[in-house]
């Protein structure tokens, strides 16, 4: 049968807070502890079972008390442990000794003792302040009613009202209803009472308030040097301009980083004024594949920078470019896992997420930097202040990278990356690289992009530019399309696979390509474009076809006039002189018919004869 224990009671099991889910049947209990999400029943003896105790006078830090509020909450407390602790039976004479020691009451002793029964701890003991008690309101209870209802009718809205406006509302509902309106302060109170949480989702939405009050005490659980890399892209905080003679204004340039999670070091990066792409994400993963001296070379960078390596997994996020075949299939390749977060979870790649962040306040010291946002940026004028171009960044971007970040004392490593790194490597080994036929070219092959081209006789033509490799001289003349990767780093060469099967790496040949990105090499031609469009140059060439046809129809003209003036005079020539015609005699017209026949007996008078010329 039931104990003093029911259904529904709160209780303490094992210092954990549980509820009773069935009341005490031989001598057991059983619960549910109310922090388990699993919420698995437990059948308990009745004795480990306990009531909760008030401990809400523990809330204030002891050493913040006052040291002699401490030390007379103390002397009652030992003098209440010891009471409890004697063997003899607890008498009326023994608490009242013990009460005029203390100068207090046996009433208020006997008191302590059933507190220190429940909280043995001597800050239970000190009495709470004077004055209304907390939580108490002298409101009337339907001026009570009318803030509830504003508050949650109007101020928790996306609207977003401010507190003032909301409490003149308040105070006219009830100067209606003839009630004392209350002050701001009050309903400034009333907001506070309300959760935290609730407030800011009604107001701001549930990510704000998920990402704002919801506790997330995760940490990464990767022990191992490339065990997991995190990838993103950003919009870098500053403008550029083009690599060529005319330096013009082209945009923000994208940065993509990956970042060893175990090390913080930075194991790829690729910057270019192209969107996100599965071209980019390919471009970052080769660089992290690939050793860093030849790149540290391309960009004339003289520091250390040994991070690289194959990794285990690639943790990004839900992104349309890493959604691509190619990367599925590359990672797939190189035996690598390709891991995506939960969707509206940004807080999963926290770590990348604060890297961008930390990078992108680097950038901000640039000239033509826009800050990080249009109230940060204020009256500067990033584009007339912009002077780098996209090398000269990445130049700067990397530098900053392997003279900086890796070497200052991370916050959470409390050590530079860079040593992080050497000292894991020293632990467990450099991190597994690509080996057997996994040659640079052949990286290249499975993430660099690539269109299907014909092998003509002065070379393959992708973007505009014309390749050639003598190995290729094979495929003259075939008619079929080979796949032809391209570097969008370094429009000079193009990756193919000869027909003995090796990649070879054809060499541009169109005159006058410099090193620029196929970005830029995009962007110079459209500038040539714009400029052979300039107005005096199609003033000049618009006024030139008009004259084109001016002279063409003079051209016409005149010939016609001397054909005509020749015709004329070769008809002069050859007419024959008026002498030798007789003098016609006029004569009446006749309305009779020219021709009538004649009168048979009459015979007929015949013109003359003359000699004359015959035409042929």
């Amino acid at each position: 049968m039931s104990g003093g224990w029911k259904r529904g009671d709160a209780a303490l099991w094992q210092g954990a807070r549980v509820e009773i889910v069935e009341g005490e049947y031989a001598g057991n209990v059983t619960l549910r502890v109310l922090d388990d999400p699993s919420s698995v029943l437990h059948q308990v003896p009745r004795g480990e079972v306990q009531r909760p105790t008030d401990v809400r006078s523990l809330t204030i830090p002891a050493i913040q008390l006052d040291s002699k509020v401490w030390a007379a909450a103390c002397s009652r407390a030992d003098t209440a442990r010891r009471l409890i602790d004697q063997a003899k039976p607890l008498t009326n004479a023994n608490v009242e000794a013990a009460a005029r020691a203390l100068g207090l009451s046996a009433r208020t002793l006997r008191r302590d003792l059933v507190r220190m029964k429940e909280v043995d701890h001597p800050q239970a003991l000190i009495p709470a302040a004077g004055g209304r008690p907390q939580g108490h309101s002298v409101i009337a209870p339907e001026v009570e009613v009318i803030i509830d209802t504003v508050l949650e009718e109007v101020y928790l809205s996306e609207n977003r009202p401010s507190l003032h406006e909301v409490a003149e509302e308040i105070r006219a509902l009830c100067r209606q209803q003839g009630l004392s309106p209350p002050v701001d302060r009050t309903i400034r109170r009333r907001i506070e009472r309300k959760d935290a949480r609730d407030v800011l989702k009604a107001r701001k939405g549930p990510k704000r308030a998920k990402y704002q009050l919801q506790a997330m005490p995760g940490s990464t659980l990767y022990e191992a040097l490339m065990d997991c890399v995190q990838i993103d892209h950003t919009l870098a905080d500053v403008i550029l301009r083009s690599d060529d003679e005319h330096r013009t204004l082209l945009g923000r340039p994208w940065v993509t980083l990956a970042i060893d999670v175990r090390s913080r070091m930075i194991v790829g990066v690729h910057i270019s004024f192209d969107a996100p792409s599965a071209t980019a994400v390919a471009l970052c993963v080769l660089n992290m594949l690939l050793p860093k001296e030849d790149f540290l070379a391309w960009l004339k960078i003289d520091a250390p920078w040994p991070a690289y390596g194959c990794p285990r997994l690639i943790y990004v996020d839900n992104g349309k470019d890493f959604h691509s075949k190619a990367l599925i299939r590359g990672c797939q390749a190189i035996g690598t896992d390709l891991q995506y977060r939960p969707v509206g979870s940004p807080h999963y790649g926290g770590i990348i997420e604060r890297l961008i962040g930390t990078m992108m306040g680097k950038c901000r010291l640039l000239p033509g930097t826009t800050h990080r946002n249009v109230q940060a940026r204020a009256d500067y004028d990033s584009e007339a202040k912009s002077v780098m171009t996209l090398s000269e960044f990445r130049r700067w971007f990397v530098n900053e990278i392997v003279t900086q970040y890796h070497a200052r004392e991370h916050r959470v490593l409390k050590a530079p990356p860079l040593n992080e790194w050497r000292m894991l490597c020293q632990k467990q080994g450099t991190p597994r690289i690509l080996a057997g036929q996994w040659t640079a070219f052949e990286v290249f092959m499975a993430f660099l992009p690539g269109e299907a081209r014909v092998v003509q006789r002065d070379g393959v033509h992708v973007n505009a530019v014309r390749y050639w490799h003598p190995a290729l001289t094979e495929w003259i003349g075939d008619g079929k399309k080979h796949f032809v990767h391209y570097d969008p780093r370094d429009i000079r060469y193009a990756y193919l696979r000869s027909p003995s099967g090796q990649v070879v790496r054809a060499e541009a040949i169109t005159p006058g390509i410099p090193e620029m990105s196929l970005a830029e090499w995009r962007a110079d031609r459209s500038e040539r474009t714009r400029l052979a469009q300039d107005p005096a140059l199609l003033a000049l060439r618009d006024g030139g076809l008009i004259e084109r046809r001016t002279m063409i129809d003079d051209s016409t003209e005149a010939t016609r006039k001397a054909r005509v003036a020749k015709r004329a005079a070769t008809s002069r020539r050859q007419t024959p002189p008026a002498s030798r015609w007789p003098e016609s005699t006029p004569t009446t017209p006749s309305l009779k018919p020219a021709f009538l026949p004649m009168p048979a007996t009459k015979s007929v008078a015949t013109s003359p004869v003359y000699d004359g010329e015959l035409w042929s």
